[in-house]
């Protein structure tokens, strides 16, 4: 899957976990689409009716990809490592995984021990307020997240 030359993409962490939560709060919203942290972007039946599911970073998949409804999309979809490491570390991030995410967009940078002390705080924040039932913590939490990492450069 291409990109228009329009799409922005974040470089940071922190760009792409406040991307996921605000094209995730546009899905939410979206009756066309279902949030659901099992599936990346796409029909939950083979007859392709009812509502596209997405997770966190199937949602950016949709809103900011411009990805088609109910067309299986993963990752590696797409043309160019940027969008396929950034939507596997927003789904490293959903789940607290911070050091992973970091990892996934290979930002070749080296963690000062403030960094690394900033990812282990937010993936305990994350991990505090993760709900089993919905497979994530609540958005306000990401976006806190978000800010966290910003001050810490990432």
């Amino acid at each position: 899957m291409k990109l228009t030359p329009k799409t922005r993409l974040p470089k940071t962490l922190s760009g792409w976990l406040e991307l996921a939560v605000q094209d995730a709060m546009k899905c939410e919203v979206d009756k066309n689409y279902k949030m659901d942290m099992q599936i990346w972007h796409g029909p939950l039946d083979s007859a392709r009716n009812g509502p596209c599911h997405v997770c966190m970073a199937g949602a950016v998949i949709a809103k900011t990809c411009g990805a088609e409804l109910n067309t299986d999309v993963l990752p590696d979809s797409f043309e160019g490592g940027d969008v396929e490491y950034g939507l596997h570390a927003i789904d490293k991030m959903r789940v607290g995984d911070f050091f992973r995410a970091h990892d996934a967009i290979d930002l070749h940078q080296e963690l000062s021990h403030g960094q690394c002390a900033a990812l282990e705080e937010i993936g305990e924040l994350v991990l505090a307020g993760f709900d089993t039932r919905i497979s994530r913590a609540d958005w306000d939490t990401y976006l806190e997240a978000a800010k966290i990492l910003k001050r810490h450069g990432l």
